[in-house]
């Protein structure tokens, strides 16, 4: 925990400057790094912060430290987008797993002149596929989506299950009977491989 408050903290001391609008993804070193901000800030260090929240999580996070937040809007310029991943490779793929804002994330980060996702060394892989790979999709089809997810190309050597994540959105261990909704209210799927995916950007592309 030690080692992402410190990830956490020197993500601010040195990416973030005065007058800044700054997107933030769910996570450990994340929270640590709005901790961050509000001692910066309370020191007269940082000055016209602004944070763009990708869940209610942060955006009570954010005003818990007394951080103002605005939504994403046309006119918005994001500086800076601070994430996390449960997984990243040699190519810096990212995977994600632990919340229900996948969509709304790769939006902030699509959308920001610089991404910086915070991890420690443990999330560093060759290939993706130690962790399963979590995979937002929406409700209609639920079972033929699911279906056709196994059945792709790039895993025909690589047999792989597809499950639908069940009661916490924040927990790829089912512990309930309904599918978990996202915040845009879709599903989540976790993909099981058998072994690595060696080229993650053919299932991306795949998937796509």
């Amino acid at each position: 925990m030690e080692m992402l408050r410190n990830i956490g903290h020197k993500a601010i001391d040195e990416f973030v400057h005065s007058d800044m609008n700054i997107g933030f993804g769910s996570g450990i070193a994340t929270n640590f790094a709005i901790e961050r901000l509000e001692q910066q800030i309370k020191q007269g260090k940082l000055k016209n912060i602004t944070i763009i929240p990708t869940s209610m999580h942060m955006a009570k996070q954010a005003i818990e430290h007394k951080i103002p937040i605005q939504p994403l809007s046309k006119e918005l310029t994001i500086d800076l987008m601070i994430d996390s991943a449960l997984e990243v490779d040699t190519d810096l793929n990212i995977s994600k797993n632990n919340n229900g804002n996948f969509l709304r994330e790769k939006m902030m980060k699509d959308g920001s002149n610089q991404y910086l996702c915070l991890i420690n060394e443990d999330r560093l892989s060759k290939n993706m596929g130690f962790h399963p790979i979590s995979i937002e999709i929406i409700p209609f089809g639920l079972e033929y989506t699911k279906s056709r997810i196994e059945q792709l190309p790039c895993l025909v050597n690589n047999p792989s299950k597809a499950i639908i994540r069940k009661g916490s959105i924040s927990l790829s261990t089912p512990d309930g009977t309904i599918p978990a909704t996202t915040a845009n209210n879709n599903i989540l799927i976790d993909l099981y491989c058998s072994n690595p995916v060696e080229n993650i950007q053919e299932l991306v592309y795949e998937l796509n």
